[in-house]
């Protein structure tokens, strides 16, 4: 798999936003299926096209991915997984036309796309994961009037879930809110004493546990509190106009490896220790079977109506978005529809 690193310096998004454009694919025909663990390349028809995808920084929830990526270059494509760092650098790659496909969460898309980025989603790439997790100590949210609580950032999911989950539960609390962009990076400071509660996904919480177990409490499921999107790629309608066969089969492959990962979430476990291998390999078994028992990754693409139309009541008066209000104006169901009745 094709892999570099992209830093850009974190920047506000501005209303002058540049689409993301590409040379169009070349058409071909549709593809035929294939079987679980069967090589794509060996039964269909050499693809052209090329894309830069955007990842936030490799963990079990992009696993599926990078395999997606692995299997579109045996196609004939040319795809890129670039890591770009954090949500805001990925968001500022994207406008600067470094990037035709993003993954960021859907609150920081939406807020693109209010800005004026031309992006729309066109698949989901997980659901809300996220617990929020403190010191044993604290044992409710009132409690943590007064202490470090870590967000990755006021607009994006996790700081929208936590402050309106205080706001919902124990509305005269007033913690000490922190910006630490990053899971893992709230996770380290939780476990150096840094911090006394935060937001991290199902796969830190894990790792919290084994570190430190009986440390900290999980004081609140957001995936169960709030069935917000999380995760979406997203594209300029340009873009995906232009590439449809790439966003098809990027579409398809995605199903197709989510089936087999939920038939046997070992499948993904090989192509996990390559990209993990900080984690040990038993806590990623772990891991994978805690997503394949919260069924984080969606089994038919997700983007249905109602719930992105949840994710954005949910998050527009928060981010005070100007610019867009229905599903038309952040998503773009067309390709996964045809995906799915190809089926």
């Amino acid at each position: 798999m094709r892999l570099r690193r992209f830093t850009v310096p974190l920047v506000v998004l501005t209303f002058l936003l540049v689409a993301c454009s590409s040379e169009p694919a070349s058409p071909s025909a549709e593809p035929s299926a294939t079987g679980p663990g069967e090589s794509a390349s060996s039964v269909e028809p050499v693809r052209s096209g090329s894309a830069r995808i955007g990842i936030g920084g490799w963990s079990i929830a992009y696993v599926p991915t990078a395999i997606v990526i692995d299997r579109l270059n045996e196609l004939g494509y040319e795809i890129e997984a670039i890591e770009t760092g954090g949500t805001s650098a990925q968001m500022q790659a994207a406008t600067q036309g470094e990037l035709e496909i993003t993954s960021v969460s859907a609150a920081a898309t939406m807020t693109a796309i209010d800005a004026g980025l031309d992006s729309r989603f066109f698949l989901t790439r997980n659901l809300n994961e996220f617990v929020f997790v403190a010191k044993s100590e604290f044992t409710s949210c009132a409690s943590l009037s007064g202490q470090r609580v870590a967000i990755h950032a006021q607009t994006d999911i996790t700081g929208l879930l936590t402050l309106e989950w205080f706001k919902t539960n124990c509305p005269d609390a007033e913690p000490n809110i922190q910006i630490v962009e990053g899971s893992e990076n709230r996770l380290a400071g939780l476990l150096q004493d840094q911090l006394d509660a935060s937001p991290v996904d199902i796969g830190d919480a894990i790792q919290l546990e084994r570190e430190r177990p009986g440390e900290f409490t999980v004081l609140a499921a957001f995936v169960d509190e709030f069935p917000v999107l999380q995760g979406v790629y997203a594209a300029s309608p340009t873009w995906l106009a232009d590439n449809e066969q790439l966003v098809k089969d990027f579409i398809r492959l995605h199903l197709e490896v989510w089936a087999e990962f939920y038939a046997d979430p070992t499948s993904i476990l090989a192509k996990a220790e390559e990209l993990l291998p900080e984690i040990d390999p038993d806590v990623l078994a772990l891991l994978a079977e805690e997503y394949a028992d919260q069924e984080i990754f969606p089994p038919d693409g997700d983007l249905q109506e109602e719930q992105t139309q949840y994710t954005l009541d949910f998050f527009a008066e928060a981010a005070n978005f100007t610019n867009v209000g229905g599903f038309e104006d952040v998503a773009d169901r067309s390709y996964l529809d045809a995906v799915l009745g190809a089926q």
